[in-house]
This record gives C-alpha cells, sequence and structure tokens, in this order.
C-alpha cells in the first residue's frame, strides 16, 4: 500500500498552476447506465501564458439525484469565473483539485493495492491445483 501510494506520488504530476476560467455553458447529463447519477458538464475557456484554451463538456460535479444537480446547476450560470488547476507540462490537462486530483488518486490506488494482491494470489492458487489435477 505504501509502496503504491509512493510511487503515485512520485509519478503524478505534482506542479498545478492556477488560472481563472470562465463557464460559457452547462448542461445537466446522465452519466452512467443503469444507475441513476447525473453530471454538470460546462464549456469552459480559461488562459494560461497569454493563450486561450477551451474545454467543451468538462465534468463540474458529479450527484446520484437529479435535483441535486439542478439546484448546483443555478450556481454555475454563464459568465461566472472560478479557478482551475492546469498542469504546468500540459496546459490542456486542468483541475478544480488544486494537487490535480493526485492525492485522491495515490489513496484509492493504495487502498485498492491489497485486493490485487490477494486477487494475484487467488488466481495463483487455482492456477497451481489446475496444473497439479492435469498432470496427477
Amino acid at each position: 500500500m505504501i509502496a503504491a501510494f509512493t510511487l503515485t506520488l512520485a509519478l503524478y504530476p505534482d506542479e498545478w498552476l492556477p488560472a481563472e476560467a470562465e463557464v460559457i455553458a452547462t448542461r445537466i447529463e446522465s452519466s452512467r447506465e443503469g444507475t441513476p447519477s447525473w453530471a454538470l458538464n460546462a464549456d469552459i475557456f480559461y488562459e494560461m501564458g497569454g493563450t486561450r484554451y477551451g474545454k467543451p463538456n468538462y465534468k463540474i460535479l458529479h450527484q446520484s439525484l437529479r435535483e441535486d444537480t439542478v439546484e448546483q446547476q443555478r450556481k454555475w450560470p454563464a459568465g461566472k469565473r472560478f479557478v482551475v488547476y492546469v498542469e504546468s507540462d500540459d496546459p490542456n490537462a486542468i483541475s478544480l483539485s488544486p494537487d490535480g486530483g493526485r492525492e485522491g488518486l495515490a489513496v484509492t490506488l493504495a487502498l485498492l493495492t491489497p485486493a490485487f494482491i490477494i486477487a494475484i494470489a487467488l488466481l495463483s492458487v487455482l492456477l497451481v491445483k489446475r496444473v497439479r489435477m492435469s498432470s496427477g
């Protein structure tokens, strides 16, 4: 777990610079089939280093209830200005999180590491048993 956490932090971009963004338009879309869940997506633009960048259909938030998403949409009208964080090496990569989601990804991978190891161990045991049964 510690190795997965450390490796993710070492490999994931760590320099995210703030930039002011502006909402052009928003819309609510179903974000998964089968499970009711909704995303508030926005067409936005931002400037970095004197260059203007646009991001169509950028996911602002994700909620399970459509009513909650409609309520949040009222808080994101066209013309609203807000801060996005831009990866210093790739100005097309943006995040609403100051670290680009780096810490959240590292924690998630660290928590999933034991499950991955257990799955590999179980598959190995089953494979060894199958090989022994077929040879004996």
